[in-house]
């Protein structure tokens, strides 16, 4: 084979594997390290008014340019210009601003663009002391067609969730104006362990006191939320629910704060963001705590002016809105480790309500099963067969890991694999224990003995991943959170043979 198309082969089969700009950025040092040497690799894309947004990075974190910003004339460039190195900051092709932020030595930068439209910037930034030829500049001209096209693939997706998102907010709105209300919506308990909680929503209901929801994952926080909204006096105004923990870093502001048309590639129309359309409602920020910090700053700003600006935009917007909180974690703890900024911790738990867990209410067992068993025999079309009480007694023997989220599950299997004739409670809980089963595969293998460092490092990868959903890499990925490099954090799992 010819070993000059080994690497542009190489690289265009990495593009077509992996969906993922992040992934692929990953692997890029190890593609190129017979070709150039690279510590570094950033992704930066070009929006609206020659701003660049870093979208993805590989490799050593180090020399890192800033998240986002303004490179006057760097779309003309990417359009026509070439391969620059940063020390030929004199050249009047290269914008002058390209290299602010990074602090190296040499950075190659490859112009991206596909059909004479400019997509953004590829960062290569060589170990310290390393020098770049003439050869391995040219090596960096074989990049600029796959990783445009990775790129531009990329903002594809972007966009296309983007639009998911805008037609979820559609759908709740759409629901809100009919006045449907989902099966949910009933607070079963309100009588019974939920007692002190319902009394805590109405004394606080009516106030635009912001609230924080406290409770485990599943335990119907946004049940309780609904419920102050409902119970409100801006009962009749929109209730928006946003997952914080759902929103990729590069979309918040636009999903949050709308956006203005041409403000980015693919902002064909000026759009709301969710908290224009709460605008005198209610907005549930769930699993607030995963926010970045870039987006804790902003979102603080917001709440203490009551007002946002659309990106692309220079217009303030006034708006009106009551800030409902939720998370699973312990906010205290992660303002104490500066992973939270204390001031929005103050702001958004103006009046905290904990939620127990389905194990702390064995009283609402009976009224949360067959509530459920009414509304999964409904939905499904079988006969109603209600939960006798040794299938009471199961349910409260189990430990509910998933909560209330959890029971619906199991009492939909229940009433599918009984076929109308019985709830087999038994057999839709048994095989299904996930924690449990994660717990028995991370445990010392002698009953008592202390564990080694080698268990201890398996069962803390094991917990990342099981929190990431088994992505390994990414901004959401268990490399980011354990703070290792993808690449080696794949090399420790094959050694303790774990499998993503």
């Amino acid at each position: 084979m010819n070993h000059r198309l080994d690497l542009p082969l190489s690289l265009w089969r990495t593009v077509g594997l992996h969906d993922g700009i992040s992934e692929i950025a990953d692997r890029l040092p190890s593609l190129l390290a017979e070709h150039l040497s690279v510590a570094t690799v950033v992704v930066r894309s070009l929006e609206a008014n020659d701003q660049l947004t870093t979208v993805a990075t590989g490799g050593a974190m180090n020399a890192m340019p800033p998240l986002r910003s303004e490179v006057p004339g760097v779309r003309a460039w990417c359009v026509g210009g070439s391969v620059a190195l940063s020390n030929d900051r004199g050249s009047a092709t290269v914008p002058r601003d390209l290299w602010v932020g990074i602090e190296a030595d040499f950075v190659l930068a490859c112009p991206l663009r596909l059909d004479a439209q400019g997509e953004g910037v590829l960062f290569l930034i060589p170990p310290r002391g390393a020098d770049i030829t003439h050869a391995q500049r040219a090596v960096a001209d074989t990049l600029i067609d796959p990783m445009s096209s990775a790129l531009q693939r990329y903002r594809r997706l972007r966009e296309f969730e983007r639009q998911r998102i805008a037609a979820t907010e559609g759908r709740q709105e759409l629901a809100r104006r009919l006045g449907s209300r989902a099966p949910d919506a009933a607070i079963v308990g309100a009588e019974g362990d939920l007692r002190e909680v319902m009394e805590r929503v109405d004394l606080v209901a009516d106030s635009d006191l912001s609230v924080l929801l406290l409770g485990e994952t599943g335990s119907g926080k946004e049940v309780i939320a609904r419920a102050i909204h409902d119970r409100s006096r801006r009962a009749a105004a929109p209730f928006i629910r946003v997952n914080c923990g759902a929103i990729p870093a590069e979309l918040i502001d636009s999903v949050l704060f709308g956006h203005e048309r041409g403000s980015f590639t693919g902002a064909v129309a000026q759009r709301q963001g969710w908290f224009e359309r709460a605008d005198g409602g209610s907005l549930f920020l769930d699993e607030i705590g995963e926010l970045p910090r870039a987006a804790q700053v902003r979102l603080l700003r917001v709440l203490q002016e009551g007002v946002i600006e659309r990106v692309g935009g220079q217009q303030p917007v006034l708006v009106n809105v009551r800030i409902i909180a939720a998370t699973h974690r312990d906010l205290a703890a992660m303002v104490a480790e500066g992973t939270f900024r204390e001031d929005l911790w103050y702001r958004v738990a103006g009046f905290p309500i904990q939620i127990p867990p389905v194990r702390h209410r064995l009283r609402d067992v009976p009224a949360l099963a067959e509530y459920m068993t009414r509304r999964s025999a409904d939905r499904l079309g079988l006969p109603l067969v209600l939960p006798t009480e040794a299938d009471l007694s199961l349910l409260r023997a189990y430990h509910w890991p998933g909560n209330v989220r959890e029971l619906a599950a199991v009492i939909d299997r229940a009433v599918i694999l009984g076929q109308g004739r019985s709830l087999e409670i038994a057999s839709a809980i048994g095989p299904i224990q996930p924690r449990q089963a994660l717990r028995a595969a991370t445990a010392p293998s002698v009953a008592g003995a202390f564990a080694t460092l080698e268990e201890v490092q398996r069962q803390h990868i094991l917990r990342a991943l099981e929190r990431t959903h088994g992505r390994v890499a990414g901004d959401f990925g268990a490399a980011r959170l354990l703070d290792l490099n993808p690449n080696t954090l794949r090399s420790k799992m094959r050694k303790l043979g774990i499998s993503a």
